[in-house]
């Protein structure tokens, strides 16, 4: 898997569990944390909870609910 796929799928996992945890939850630390030291063996055939945030986080992403980056008072 390349460099970039394997930074956005962390990152999409990321967002997702950001998502579905509020600050501080331990659920959303541990998701992230494995999703992180994981990354190099995440791709298409990953399963369970890791692909359902990865999924979550593309669903946010494609209907604008969260964003990559954001103008704010004209700088982004």
């Amino acid at each position: 898997m390349s460099e970039p796929v394997r930074f956005l799928n962390s990152f999409a996992q990321a967002l997702a569990t950001m998502s579905l945890y509020g600050n501080g939850h331990p659920q959303r630390e541990r998701t992230i944390d494995t999703a992180f030291e994981n990354r190099a063996s995440v791709d298409h055939a990953t399963r369970g909870e890791v692909r359902e945030a990865v999924e979550t986080a593309l669903d946010l992403l494609g209907t604008g609910t969260v964003r990559v980056a954001e103008k704010i008072g004209g700088q982004w």
